[in-house]
């Protein structure tokens, strides 16, 4: 069954997401720019939250603290790995499933290596994800294989294109690093196109965020609602 991920900034879109029947939601803050680093604060209740759900329910973090770019110097990339140092020494003790989404891009646009060899040291085990950041990358494919060669577990990606799921690019990723790295698809999810996703990528993990058409902050529920539903038909067909 289809992994769905929700992308989320307060309790409210948490609880939403649980109800709607996802399996895990993102948490950030600042969606407007992509995401940054959520507070301890969140972080915290969302555990506390979690950790009173009648059934599993997945946590991923994200740590990011510039939105200018994707690219990093040294300083900064060091500043990433010792916050998600921090983070898991914080929530050692809790035993909901949690992760982290993280990534750095060097000054040519490319993944470092050594940066992939730090994060694993530091996350001792906890599930890691790069972000969009893959989506940046002049060499696709190689970025790819530099993720699933040192380490990370997943990278959430909309197959190169800066907001809608690329399907056919996104169909060839997963058939590139099938069994190493596990392609999170988002870009765009909705409700009408759920079933053209997985049927042309075969998507095993799907991640999306679900604002109000008003334009308010937070997260619809109905929509969130809606959106799970499709691709819960959808992986049935």
């Amino acid at each position: 069954m289809t992994t769905i991920e929700v992308c989320v900034e307060d309790l409210a879109a948490v609880a939403a997401a649980y109800q709607a029947g996802a399996d895990r939601v993102e948490l950030c803050t600042r969606l407007e720019v992509g995401g940054l680093t959520p507070p301890d604060e969140l972080i915290h209740a969302t555990i506390d939250l979690i950790s009173g759900l009648p059934t599993p329910f997945g946590l991923r973090i994200l740590v990011r603290e510039e939105y200018a770019s994707f690219q990093h110097t040294p300083q900064q990339q060091a500043a990433l790995i010792a916050e998600v140092i921090r983070l898991r020494q914080k929530y050692a003790y809790t035993k909901v499933p949690v992760g982290f989404v993280v990534g750095a891009l060097d000054e040519t646009g490319e993944i470092p290596t050594e940066f992939l060899t730090q994060m694993v040291k530091a996350a001792q085990g906890w599930p890691l994800v790069f972000h969009r950041g893959i989506d940046s990358c002049p060499n696709r494919a190689k970025a790819l294989k530099t993720l699933s060669e040192n380490g990370f577990d997943a990278v959430l990606t909309a197959g190169g294109h800066p907001t809608l799921a690329n399907y056919q690019q996104l169909k060839e990723d997963i058939k590139q690093t099938k069994g190493k790295l596990t392609i999170i698809i988002s870009g765009g999810i909705r409700a009408h196109n759920a079933t053209e996703i997985m049927q042309i990528t075969g998507a095993e993990e799907i991640h999306f965020k679900a604002p109000y058409a008003t334009g308010e902050p937070g997260t619809d529920p109905q929509l969130v609602t809606a959106i799970v539903k499709a691709i819960r038909n959808a992986s049935q067909t």
